[in-house]
């Protein structure tokens, strides 16, 4: 069975925030990460912001009040973090004025998945901490072997 990626993200106990076109949000888990919620995602590049809204099926409603930073990846530096609660009873966080807002930068990690009769789907891994690198070159390499 084929699920549909959509943009998901999920935020952890250290205050990393990681984001992705994904099946599952437990598909952005890094070991060791100790989640504290997610939902969905939407870049919206007219208001230089990235809007988050809904809930993780996995991990339910972020838990922002159980962090002080955010560590984001540096490719969003500059680009406004709000998450929408469309609730009606809660006001929409304003992540960059409530967080305090840390950059990383991202190694450019390729896994791949392929499934029968379709062609390899490529996932950029936004963690600064993996220990395993592989360039496309050789990812792709791999593929064809």
């Amino acid at each position: 069975m084929s699920f549909i990626k959509l943009p998901k993200f999920i935020i952890c106990l250290d205050g990393t925030f990681r984001l992705g076109q994904v099946n599952q949000h437990k598909d952005l888990l890094k070991p060791d990460d100790q989640c504290i919620g997610g939902g969905y995602y939407f870049l919206d590049f007219v208001s230089n912001r990235i809007i988050l809204d809904r809930e993780s099926h996995d991990f339910g409603r972020p838990r922002w009040h159980l962090l002080d930073m955010l560590r984001v990846p540096s490719i969003y530096r500059g680009m406004r973090i709000v998450y929408k609660y469309d609730d009606g009873f809660h006001d929409d966080f304003n992540v960059s004025d409530e967080l305090g807002i840390e950059y990383y930068d991202c190694k450019l990690i390729i896994t791949i998945h392929t499934e029968k009769n379709t062609n390899p789907t490529f996932l950029l891994s936004q963690t600064a901490e993996e220990k395993e690198q592989r360039t496309f070159a050789s990812a792709r390499r791999e593929n064809e072997e």
